[in-house]
């Protein structure tokens, strides 16, 4: 306040409001910080401030946003103040408590009624933006770095096993997560911990309705068996449990190692499987230029491997005995004949015989070359071109069955035959070039080619 040529009383009345002043607005200064509260330097004009600014991250119903916090003395009936804030990125606010968006230095102006005023900052640090300690992990977890409040700039984390904002726990330990953004720094912490070495077999196999005792080796803090198929039906929380074999049946172990922060669990799952006759193929299979394909050569498995004896038979009735093996786990190619054929396995363990059968299906075959070597007295077609009927005659040759094959090796058709000619319908087929292959009692074969109009 400025007095021009100012008598006694105009001095005093002066002298009053800078009393006033200072008795009512002490400056602004800042309190020692609590937990992620980041202030400025000390107050500079006061010895005793009554007023203190501090910045405090807030978590609200899933949200997040650092306000500051002004604490005053009472000044008195009637007093009150006004704020000015100024801040990073051309941030301004009359508020007492505005949500500070950023990282930076934010400068406040405090004024009372009596026109006097202060000015103070605090400082929003790297801090407050990221949680620390980060949450305990578990090998194998992983963690989304990110922060209470997104960052307008361009920060970053780095440690190890972070990698694109993602903490990739791999191996057990304690580890630090750095956040930089411009000049600020901040690091948070994390543990991570191992699950129990624990495990079980693949597979049990034991007799219908014998007991199995399933066991899990190694040892952890807490067990619990269930299904596969329904984990949360918990069967037993003893590290053994013992189940009776009926049909196969997929068993779930989970168990945990405890922590003072966390549990870390692993998982493992047996088969419980009765001693029977059962079993699955392997069996090329595709797409062809009509529809699926299933190939020739079938490779058959046993669920049980260790029994006395396998008998297989390949159901293929071509051929005389139909296909056998005595083989664990046999190979069988039905090359050149196509169809569904029904494979029967007959096992013998010391839970006795049983038996079990399945139908496969074979419907293509690919013949690599087109053999022409037909002789006149071999084999006689007419018409040829066709447009309903081919008729055949085999010489002095009795065919058993003959198959039609269209140009890109697909079984076209398969013909059971026992005689010396033949009629072959071909009304259906496509336009084109076809070719037959005959055969005798033997197995030998001839071919020779014809076009459908």
């Amino acid at each position: 306040m400025v007095v021009m040529n100012p008598n006694k009383k105009e001095i005093m009345k002066a002298n009053k409001l800078l009393l006033m002043c200072l008795a009512f607005f002490p400056l602004l200064g800042l309190s020692q910080p609590l937990s992620k509260v980041y202030t400025s330097s000390p107050k500079s004009f006061s010895s005793s401030p009554d007023v203190n600014v501090v910045a405090v991250l807030y978590l609200s119903s899933g949200q997040a946003f650092v306000q500051p916090v002004i604490t005053t003395d009472d000044p008195g009936p009637g007093q009150t103040y006004t704020y000015y804030w100024e801040g990073p990125n051309g941030f301004t606010s009359p508020l007492m408590q505005p949500q500070l968006p950023s990282l930076g230095t934010y400068m406040c102006t405090v004024t009372n009624i009596y026109g006097c005023s202060t000015t103070d900052q605090v400082i929003v640090q790297a801090s407050l933006w990221i949680q620390n300690p980060l949450p305990s992990l578990c090998i194998g977890d992983t963690l989304l770095l990110d922060l209470y409040i997104p960052d307008p700039g361009t920060g970053s984390f780095s440690g190890d096993n972070v990698a694109n904002r993602m903490f990739i726990a791999t191996t057990s330990g304690s580890f630090t997560v750095t956040y930089t953004s411009g000049t600020e720094v901040a690091d948070a912490t994390t543990n991570v911990y191992s699950g129990p070495n624990v495990s079980v077999k693949d597979t049990a196999f034991n007799c219908f309705g014998n007991s199995v005792s399933l066991q899990a080796l190694g040892f952890a803090n807490n067990y619990a068996w269930s299904y596969v198929s329904d984990p949360l039906n918990v069967l037993s929380n003893n590290s053994n449990y013992s189940v009776v074999v009926s049909s196969p049946t997929q068993y779930l172990l989970t168990a945990g190692m405890v922590y003072s922060d966390k549990t870390c669990y692993v998982t493992d799952s047996i088969w419980v499987v009765p001693i029977v006759a059962n079993f699955n193929y392997v069996q090329d299979t595709g797409q062809g230029p009509y529809g699926p394909i299933f190939g020739s050569n079938i490779n058959f498995i046993p669920d049980y491997k260790t029994a006395y004896s396998y008998n297989w038979h390949f159901g293929n009735n071509y051929v005389t005995g139909g296909g056998t093996s005595n083989e664990m786990s046999p190979t069988y190619n039905y090359n050149p004949y196509y169809g569904y054929f029904t494979v029967t396995l007959t096992m013998n363990s010391f839970c006795g015989i049983s038996t079990a059968s399945k139908t496969v299906r074979v419907n293509y075959l690919v013949i690599t070359g087109i053999e022409d070597n037909i002789k006149d007295q071999e084999i006689n077609l007419y018409p040829n071109p066709a447009i309903d009927y081919i008729y055949l005659s085999f010489g002095k040759a009795k065919a058993s069955h003959l198959q039609v094959f269209d140009l890109s090796g697909r079984i076209v058709s398969t013909e059971k035959i026992d005689a010396f000619e033949y009629r072959l319908d071909v009304s259906s087929y496509r336009s084109g070039t076809y070719v037959i292959k005959v055969f005798d009692e033997n197995r030998g074969s001839v071919t020779a080619k014809f076009i459908k109009q």
